[in-house]
């Protein structure tokens, strides 16, 4: 069987349980991980969880695969040894697919009780590079070699830290954003791809050579890893173009293991490429060291930034910004610091792509790309704002209402700011008959107003916009807009798109129907989801789950929950929390740990009290002025509100509340 094939379960592959039972003593949750066996063993022996942040369940997982072997077969120098042995290398294309962290392999030396292993994807690339494995993906079985690294505590931290890395990483990346512009664009006609027979090898060969990048652009990766899916490898390898397409595809798609080898490919070939060309091979391979989690976020930001002053071409220049940006701007509404610089950078961008010696088409286009990018921050910002002000109300630190004010107003201007950008594209588009920049704007445009509503009824928060007549009038217009971009998409033979744009749709009718009692267009909710269904089942999608759907459960499960805000508040949260606190009410970073100490007190409180008639109260004698403030570890009391009796002060929680347990349930 070969890389790309289904591995057949084989009973004789699995490791002893002598092996399985030191590998369970080595991954334990103690140092940082979930061990849980695969019965039957399909491709891996163990299943790993990772453990962060003290929570057993983060739900990043990532397998192994162990062999038992009595005795080693080394290879190689003295101070370069490898072992090898025999690997189904069907079973190493199934670890490959198992994105992002992809595992590790683990030879068990029985004799001398020692487990040593190396990554799956370094395991690949040794393979790829070596002089005699050409070929290897395609042969029933290969040598693998496992360099002498020894599994200690040392290297389960350096496991722990690399595979949370590269969840961590790949999250951030592809998580909700829908990023059209993670590697820089190369510029190619609007002009939609035609009909072809795209099950014959050479017709989709020359169907990813012309109308590659188009499809690219436009995120269409699932379609053309479904056309390398027809292609021979040694067809890709030898067309310069497919290969470029190739490398930057697996990339973006989040594919490591396949991106490494075609970047490692394309690598040889840097000669033939142009200086555009050039510019998104650099990208790629800085967005590949990211997801590998080789580099944290803030050298990638760093490495972003050399990468723009050397990249060029004015596309690649301005994308690159974009995306820069981005990040700039996801920081900065995890912090909370919204300072008029921010404003001032969204501005200058947008002067910049305004005045760039671009067509006009793909300014617009680059400006709807920004949009997006101003859009997430101004609902990520006041989300944040938001959350922090419930919980600073639960802890009784008022904000001031000018403070409320202002965000509230920032965040509404930034909105504004990104729905005029993208009003303005569709305007240009239709006017100028540009397809796909219509299409484009069309769905952000749709995809925005969704949001702010979903948004805004998820925090509660009521909004003050006019008569029923006129929120319908607002919910017709941009479901108007959704539904042309599905249309335009798809003429545009652009599933993906299309799809997320038919999903907005339907989002919009769900929702207004919840709220309004109003159905927006001529095909009912179970029409749109046949369509829906229907683009599902022929691209292979993952199905769509609406938000909309289960708005009405949510919003009545708000407001009969008891307010415990802080039960399953995480530390990093908390020490933000506590940070913007201090910050709004101008105390210094000394008092930090103190406040610290209170939340999570209240959290420790919320997770184990069952009782609603006991409640915990802070001793808040040191709130009468900014000079004693949180000067002071904090003492707690429970008080029971039926009797007003109250337990002795004690400033440890834990202690308190297992003297007290039996008021707690």
């Amino acid at each position: 069987m070969a890389f790309n094939d289904a591995p057949e379960v084989d009973e004789n592959s699995k490791a002893s349980e002598e092996s399985v039972n030191v590998v369970r003593t080595l991954f334990t949750k103690r140092n940082g991980f979930v061990f849980r066996e695969e019965t039957p063993d399909y491709g891996v022996d163990v299943d790993i969880e990772l453990v962060v942040k003290e929570k057993d369940a983060s739900s990043w997982k990532f397998p192994i695969q162990i062999k038992s072997k009595t005795k080693l077969n080394l290879i190689g120098e003295e101070d370069n040894k490898f072992i090898s042995f025999p690997f189904v290398v069907s079973r190493l294309g199934y670890l490959s697919k198992r994105a992002p962290a992809y595992g590790i392999i683990i030879i068990y030396d029985e004799d001398a009780k020692i487990c040593y292993y190396d990554y799956v994807d370094a395991i690949i690339a040794r393979l790829d590079d070596h002089p005699q494995r050409v070929g290897w993906r395609e042969q029933k079985s290969v040598s693998l070699l496992v360099p002498l690294q020894k599994i200690d505590l040392t290297a389960l931290a350096d496991i722990h830290e690399t595979m949370v890395a590269r969840h961590e990483n790949h999250q951030q990346l592809i998580a909700n954003h829908g990023r059209k512009y993670d590697i820089p664009y190369l510029q190619v006609s609007q002009q939609a791809p035609i009909e072809t027979d795209l099950t014959d090898p050479i017709q989709a060969s020359a169907f990813l050579i012309k109308y590659g990048i188009f499809l690219f652009n436009e995120q269409e990766f699932t379609k053309i890893m479904t056309l390398f899916g027809v292609i021979p490898a040694t067809t890709i390898l030898n067309t310069l173009e497919l290969l470029f397409l190739a490398s930057i595809t697996y990339c973006r798609a989040g594919n490591v293991v396949d991106a490494e080898y075609y970047l490692r490919k394309i690598g040889k070939r840097k000669d033939s490429l142009t200086t555009d060309q050039l510019g998104v091979i650099q990208f790629s391979e800085l967005r590949l060291d990211f997801l590998k989690g080789n580099i944290d976020y803030d050298n990638y930001l760093q490495q972003i930034s050399n990468l723009e002053d050397n990249v060029e071409g004015v596309e690649n220049r301005l994308l690159i910004k974009i995306n820069k940006l981005y990040f700039e701007l996801n920081k900065t509404a995890a912090s909370g610091n919204f300072e008029i610089e921010t404003k001032n950078s969204i501005d200058a961008l947008t002067n910049e792509i305004n005045q760039a010696e671009l067509p006009e088409d793909q300014k617009h286009l680059m400006l709807v790309y920004h949009a997006d990018n101003i859009n997430s921050f101004a609902l990520e910002s006041f989300l944040h704002f938001n959350s922090n002000y419930q919980l600073s109300r639960s802890l009784k630190i008022d904000i001031p209402m000018e403070v409320r004010i202002s965000l509230a107003r920032f965040s509404t201007a930034m909105i504004q700011q990104a729905t005029k950008l993208g009003l303005d594209a569709y305007r240009f588009a239709d006017s100028n008959d540009s397809f796909l920049l219509k299409a484009s704007a069309a769905h952000n445009l749709g995809k925005f107003f969704f949001q702010a509503r979903y948004y805004f009824l998820m925090q509660q928060i009521e909004e003050n916009l006019s008569t029923k007549d006129e929120m319908i009038l607002e919910y017709r217009r941009y479901y108007a807009f959704s539904v042309t971009a599905y249309n335009h998409f798809m003429k545009l033979h652009m599933p993906q798109n299309a799809h997320e744009a038919v999903c907005n749709a339907y989002e919009l009718q769900s929702l207004c129907l919840k709220l309004l009692g109003f159905q927006l267009g001529q095909k009912n909710s179970d029409e749109l989801m046949v369509i829906i269904r229907k683009i599902e089942d022929t691209n292979d999608f993952q199905p769509f789950n609406s938000a909309a759907d289960f708005i009405s459960e949510v919003l009545e499960r708000q407001k009969s929950a008891a307010p415990t805000r802080m039960a399953s508040i995480a530390d990093d949260a908390i020490e933000q929390l506590a940070m913007d606190a201090l910050k709004i009410m101008q105390l210094p970073k000394e008092r930090l740990p103190n406040m610290i100490i209170e939340i999570k007190a209240i959290r420790s409180f919320e997770q184990r009290c069952k009782n609603p008639d006991i409640e915990l109260l802070t001793n808040n004698n040191h709130m009468a002025s900014n000079e004693t403030k949180y000067l002071w570890p904090p003492s707690f009391v429970l008080n029971q509100k039926t009797t007003g009796k109250q337990t002795p002060p004690d400033n440890n929680i834990d202690r308190l509340l297992d003297k007290f347990k039996h008021l707690l349930n």
